[in-house]
């Protein structure tokens, strides 16, 4: 079996997650959508709004691995 290629917006990294029920992460996905960012970018603000309230500084980097299209590229189908 071929080895999968791991992107490379992951080397260095772990990933953190959890289970939550169907609609709350659609609803999640939508809030995202709305905003413009991805599930990444809230996630990491969240994480970050965590360690203010317990009054340590901000630990993640909010940015996006995500593969974004062109401006200039058509709608996809």
């Amino acid at each position: 079996m071929a080895k999968s290629k791991k992107a490379a917006t992951r080397n260095g990294t772990l990933q953190i997650s959890g289970h939550f029920p169907k609609e709350h992460v659609h609803a999640f996905r939508v809030l995202a959508a709305e905003l413009g960012k991805d599930v990444q970018e809230l996630l990491g603000e969240g994480l970050n709004g965590v360690f203010k309230r317990n009054k340590r500084p901000n630990r993640i980097s909010i940015v996006s691995g995500r593969r974004r299209m062109r401006p200039d590229s058509p709608e996809p189908k």
